[in-house]
């Protein structure tokens, strides 16, 4: 071991004397290597923590916009309808009363005076509405009406959360839900 080891301390002692020269050539430097980004879950929670508190505000604020409630009437299925109410309107319309004067004044030609005259139009009822912003329909005596249609002599004028409003010859009839 003695011969190693003053083998070994020659080589040093050498090597602090003479430093060796810069090698031939272009001078060698190091790779630079590309920085890795770090791709742990822990950057991606806010991310998604932002776009779950963002769907669930459109959420909200859909279901506040439209304000639909659940409601279920006795012997059908529960339908939507909406929680705000339409007051009716207090009187008729000038444009409307006069259309409704003229229709009650022509004589109808089919009409025969060897005919009786009906017994007189079976009461209307209401039985489910259908409230949508957009579109309201309700059934009423068993056929479906949207607002403008024509129900038993009556023309619809408005649907609310809970009554609709019908204009005829006699004026405005409100039927609810019962």
């Amino acid at each position: 071991m003695s011969m190693i080891n003053d083998a070994l301390r020659r080589t040093r002692q050498a090597q602090q004397s003479n430093p060796p020269g810069p090698a031939p050539g272009p001078q060698l430097r190091p790779p630079e290597l590309p920085r890795q980004e770090n791709k742990s879950p822990i950057r991606w929670w806010p991310v998604l923590l932002v776009a779950g508190l963002i769907a669930g505000g459109l959420l909200l604020w859909r279901t506040n916009r439209e304000g639909q409630l659940p409601v279920s009437l006795p012997g059908q299925t529960p339908v939507r309808v909406n929680a705000r109410v339409v007051p009716p309107p207090t009187a008729l319309p000038p444009e409307l009363s006069s259309a409704l004067a003229q229709v009650n004044d022509t004589d109808h030609p089919s009409a025969t005076a060897a005919e009786a005259p009906p017994a007189g139009p079976a009461p209307l009822k209401l039985q489910a509405i259908f409230y949508q912003p957009a579109r309201p329909s309700a059934i009423i005596s068993g056929q479906t009406a949207f607002v403008g249609d024509w129900v038993g002599g009556f023309q619809v004028h408005a649907i609310s959360a809970n009554s609709v409003t019908l204009v005829g010859a006699t004026g405005f009839k409100t039927l609810k839900l019962e």
